[in-house]
């Protein structure tokens, strides 16, 4: 396969990172985050399933996470089933009592069922507050944009 491009391509590349107020990782517990990813990683088994992309977790440890949408943005990776060894990423979990109503952004291959065990990982918004105060990571947040006054605020002048 060949392909061809313009002397214009050049100019289409990121050579500087702006300054945001979210946080600029790739991926939550990535090279730059640095959080543990493994170590707050929770199994579980599938306990009701309404379709491929909605169903609900029993999870182990069965205690409640520090907030209920802990799990948004995660992601699940099924161990048993017809969908051993896929991951998808999850849209929203609504997590009480130990269990994690998990619904995912794409279907997963195949039918989940009941009993099929898997692991969830939870994921980061990428705020300031979250990394602060969920994960104790702020040490590694990559938002600038917070640390910087903003252009009203640079044009005041002295005082």
């Amino acid at each position: 396969m060949t392909e061809i491009r313009g002397l214009t391509q050049a100019l289409s590349q990121n050579i500087v990172q702006t300054a945001g107020e979210r946080c600029s990782v790739k991926r939550f517990g990535d090279q730059f985050c640095k959080f543990d990813v493994a170590a707050v990683t929770r199994t579980g088994v599938v306990t009701e399933v309404t379709s491929r992309r909605f169903f609900t977790v029993a999870l182990t440890p069965s205690d409640d996470p520090p907030v209920p949408t802990y799990f948004n943005g995660g992601r699940i990776a099924f161990t048993s089933g017809k969908n051993a060894g896929f991951f998808r990423e999850v849209k929203r979990a609504i997590v009480s009592a130990g269990a994690a109503q998990i619904e995912l952004w794409d279907e997963m291959p195949d039918d989940v069922e009941v009993d099929d065990t898997c692991t969830l990982e939870p994921g980061c918004d990428k705020t300031y507050e979250t990394c602060r105060d969920v994960f104790q990571n702020i040490v590694n947040f990559r938002g600038y944009g917070i640390f910087i006054p903003g252009a009203l605020e640079l044009m005041k002048g002295p005082t």
